[in-house]
């Protein structure tokens, strides 16, 4: 009988799963169909549903830091035709506040060190919405 290929639970990076040989339910087919619609997407879905998972794969496929983590997946051959992009990634478990104010405090502080990363300096003030475009 064959064995399994481990499960990863708690771990939601792309990366880990692929290159350790875990359990990866392949989605990218959705990705593809994504990008090629130019559609964007809201993630509004319950805990432990996937979506830093989702996240992960979308920012080692805009980086392509390394090809060969896509290889024997639906969106392998599509990759020729997927942009090298930099990636901002949020992570909104590191917002603190009570306040309006104070999360939109907190949102600018996120998008100006994550920016700072790709010489990136928004100005102080600018609503989090404004800064990246």
């Amino acid at each position: 009988m064959p064995s399994l290929a481990p499960l990863a639970t708690g771990n939601h990076d792309f990366k880990y799963l692929r290159e350790r040989g875990c359990a990866y339910v392949d989605k990218t087919v959705y990705i593809q169909n994504m990008l090629e619609e130019e559609t964007y997407a809201f993630l509004a879905r319950p805990r432990r549903f996937g979506k830093s998972l989702l996240v992960s794969t979308l920012m080692h496929l805009f980086t392509r830091a390394d090809d060969c983590l896509f290889q024997d997946l639906d969106i392998a051959a599509y990759l020729p035709r997927v942009p090298r992009l930099p990636v901002i990634a949020l992570n909104m478990a590191q917002v603190g506040g009570h306040t309006p104010q104070e999360i939109r405090g907190e949102l600018q502080r996120l998008v100006r060190d994550a920016g700072s990363e790709f010489g990136f300096h928004p100005a102080e003030g600018i609503p989090p919405s404004g800064a990246l475009q």
